[in-house]
C-alpha cells in the first residue's frame, strides 16, 4: 500500500526534477497558493514573472461491491496547475498549452504505467485540458489544469 508521499515523492524524482519541465520552470508548489499571503506569493516568481507549477496530490479510499475479498480500493488523484504571467503576444498561453503536452508525455515515459510501482495504474484525464485566465498578485496570468488519477488495490492498512 503506498502514501500519498511515496505518489509525490514518485512524481518529484520522475517529473518535477525532469529538465524540459524546468524549462517551462523549475518552480513547483505541493499547496494551493493563497492570494493575499505574501510569503505564498513570492515561491510563484521565476525569473522575475508570475509562472509556477502546482502538484496537489490526494488519495481515498473505497470498498467496491464486487471485489475480490476484503480488498480495499486506493484512488489517488494529482491535480497539476501550469501558471504563466501573459504577454502582449499570446506566446504564453501556447507555452501554457504545450508544457501540458510535455507533462502528459514525461509521465507516460518516466513514471509508467505503476508510477514507480506506487499504484496498480492510472489513466489520464478525459476532458480536455482547461485554460483559463487569472490574477495573481496583480498579474493576469494563464493556468492551465489537468488531473491525473490512479488506483491501487490493497488488503492491508
Amino acid at each position: 500500500m503506498s502514501t500519498t508521499l511515496e505518489v509525490e515523492a514518485a512524481w518529484a524524482q520522475s517529473v518535477w526534477n525532469n529538465s524540459y519541465i524546468k524549462q517551462y520552470s523549475p518552480v513547483v508548489v505541493a499547496f494551493e497558493p493563497v492570494e493575499t499571503s505574501e510569503r505564498d506569493l513570492s515561491y510563484l516568481y521565476h525569473k522575475g514573472k508570475v509562472n509556477f507549477w502546482t502538484s496537489l496530490v490526494t488519495r481515498n479510499i473505497t470498498y467496491p461491491i464486487f471485489s475480490a475479498g476484503d480488498k480495499a480500493q486506493l484512488r489517488y488523484s494529482v491535480r497539476v496547475n501550469y501558471t504563466k504571467e501573459q504577454d502582449a503576444s499570446g506566446e504564453s498561453y501556447r507555452d501554457v498549452r504545450s508544457a501540458f503536452e510535455t507533462l502528459i508525455s514525461i509521465v507516460f515515459s518516466s513514471l509508467g504505467s505503476d508510477w514507480g510501482s506506487t499504484v496498480d495504474y492510472w489513466i489520464p484525464d478525459e476532458d480536455p485540458l482547461s485554460i483559463e485566465e487569472v490574477e495573481i498578485a496583480g498579474a493576469k496570468c494563464w493556468r492551465g489544469t489537468i488531473v491525473f488519477t490512479a488506483e491501487q488495490y490493497t488488503s492491508s492498512f
